[in-house]
């Protein structure tokens, strides 16, 4: 059984491990080698963004939730002298890295892949409207005063024409400059990522050599 958790212990913190070096080396390696790419193979940059993306997203769904279930299964099947805390810390690890890239990284990758980003256009257009005109007051033809008998009237209505602002939400392509600003962008939010998964791997790897049950 020992052993059997040593094994588990080991390939989660691996796992984190690779993970961590997977963003590292994009960061530093990848993603400034892609930004290189001449002006004139503006769809070569974008094919290759595109890839980095979708490789680090598998990468880090595959091997983070791996890590957290390994992590998890070790602590729950301890007994109660080997259920040591550092194994919870890191299996929060991916978790606290998957919300992250939720909220910072998810919409820049997507705006990536997608080539496009979705702008707001205003868009003049023409619209009937009623408006409440006023009557004109009848005056007695003997005193000139003014007809009280049948109390006030009600107004009359008229449609008129007016020239609105709409907004309308579009998909625009995105252009070079903001390609690389996006890709640049995405590259710091990656080393937070990898800041957080490298975190989870030191402390694991800490709290293996401290562990009493291996």
């Amino acid at each position: 059984m020992g052993k059997c958790l040593t094994i588990v212990k080991l390939i989660g913190i691996g796992s984190l491990g690779l993970s961590s070096a997977a963003f590292l080396v994009s960061n530093y390696k990848l993603v400034p080698d892609v930004l290189k790419v001449s002006s004139s193979s503006v769809e070569t940059l974008k094919n290759k963004a595109s890839k980095l993306i979708t490789v680090l997203r598998l990468q880090f769904w595959s091997l983070g939730s791996l890590s957290t279930f390994l992590f998890y299964q070790a602590f729950s099947h301890s007994p109660s002298y080997g259920k040591h805390p550092y194994l919870i810390y890191s299996a929060l690890a991916f978790p606290i890295a998957l919300a992250y890239n939720y909220y910072f990284t998810f919409s820049d990758e997507q705006k990536l892949i997608a080539d496009a980003e979705e702008k707001i256009i205003y868009k003049t257009e023409t619209k009937l409207v009623k408006e409440a005109v006023q009557q004109e007051e009848e005056n007695s033809p003997l005193d000139n005063s003014v007809y009280n008998d049948l109390g006030s009237k009600s107004p009359k209505f008229e449609e008129k024409e007016v020239s609105v602002q709409v907004p309308h939400v579009s998909k625009v392509e995105l252009s070079e400059t903001t390609y690389k600003d996006i890709l640049k962008s995405l590259s710091n939010s990656y080393n937070v990522t990898s800041a957080i998964l490298g975190a989870g791997f030191l402390l694991a790897s800490v709290g293996y050599f401290g562990d009493n049950l291996k």
